[in-house]
C-alpha cells in the first residue's frame, strides 16, 4: 500500500489526460520542470527509494485505465530488452533489491 504521499502524486497523475501523463512522469523521472502539467517534482525528489518504487508499482497497476497504456505497437530498445531479459533470471527479492538501489539514484 502506498504511503499517503505516494498516494496523492498518484492520484495527481491520474487526474492529468492521458496527454499529459507521459510527460509528468518524464518530469518526475528527470526532476525537472519541463511542460508544464502542475505537478511539482519535489514530492517525487524526497521520496526514498521504497516509496518511489511503491509509486512506479502503483502506476503500473493502473495502466492502460487511469494511466495511459503502453501503445499496442511500441518496441523497446535493445538496452530495454535486455534489462528485462535480467529480471526473468532473478527472483523477486533480488528484482526488489535492484529497484531500489535503481531509485534511490534517482
Amino acid at each position: 500500500m502506498p504511503s499517503d504521499g505516494t498516494a496523492e502524486l498518484v492520484e495527481e497523475i491520474q487526474k492529468l489526460p492521458h496527454s499529459e501523463q507521459i510527460s509528468a512522469l518524464r518530469n518526475l523521472q528527470n526532476q525537472s520542470e519541463g511542460e508544464d502539467t502542475g505537478i511539482s517534482t519535489d514530492s517525487y525528489a524526497s521520496m526514498d527509494a521504497e516509496c518511489k518504487l511503491a509509486f512506479w508499482y502503483h502506476l503500473a497497476q493502473n495502466l492502460g485505465g487511469s494511466v495511459v497504456g503502453i501503445p499496442h505497437d511500441y518496441i523497446s530498445s535493445e538496452a530495454a530488452a535486455e534489462v528485462l531479459d535480467l529480471f526473468q533470471m532473478n527472483s523477486t527479492e533480488e528484482i526488489m533489491t535492484f529497484m531500489q538501489r535503481v531509485l534511490s539514484k534517482a
